[in-house]
């Protein structure tokens, strides 16, 4: 159980949350896991169709390139501007 990931995994639902550093829930999740077909097959298809009607590939590499760039121009910028002071 780690900040913001109760905002991605709905508990149960399509996937499930372990309090961190408790390794005998974990297990106990896993073997829950391991020993029921249905609940496995469940939690695969809901974690899936979340994934692909939430998230797009395209759309999420086309943020992060804007981050990058307006990054970079901002850093282009700042050399510059420091540039003019020094001279």
């Amino acid at each position: 159980n780690v900040d913001g990931i109760k905002d991605i995994v709905n508990d149960g639902r399509d996937g499930f949350i372990v309090e961190q550093d408790n390794p005998e829930e974990m297990a106990s999740v896993i073997c829950r896991l391991a020993n029921d077909p249905k609940l496995r097959r469940k939690i695969a298809v809901a974690a899936r169709k979340k994934v692909f009607s939430n998230y797009n590939t395209k759309e999420n590499v086309s943020v992060i390139e804007s981050v990058y760039c307006a990054t970079a121009r901002k850093e282009t910028i700042t050399k510059r501007k420091k540039a003019i002071v020094f001279v």
